[in-house]
């Protein structure tokens, strides 16, 4: 498998592009069910509270992570971290 990640520095804010790749990549829907804010507390396990809590500081930081379909043995993540950020 691999691991690829890419750094671009966009109009407004850093983008990261990561592609993990290898047979049976894939994040699980226990995963994607915990990337929110508002979590039940007896949802979160030791295989998923670290997603939780890189959702939680990514919404910290104002940035936006975006998981768009993956083709096959394939893993794509998108985040946008601005350069700037209100309060």
């Amino acid at each position: 498998g691999g691991l690829d990640v890419h750094f671009a520095d966009l109009s407004d804010g850093v983008g990261m592009a990561i592609v993990a790749s290898g047979p049976g990549a894939r994040l699980k829907d226990e995963y994607l069910t915990v990337m929110t804010r508002d979590v039940p507390m007896d949802a979160l396990t030791a295989h998923n509270v670290q997603a939780h809590f890189a959702w939680l500081l990514a919404e910290d930081l104002g940035a936006a992570i975006e998981i768009p379909e993956s083709a096959g043995d394939e893993v794509r993540l998108a985040i946008l971290v601005p350069t700037s950020r209100t309060q």
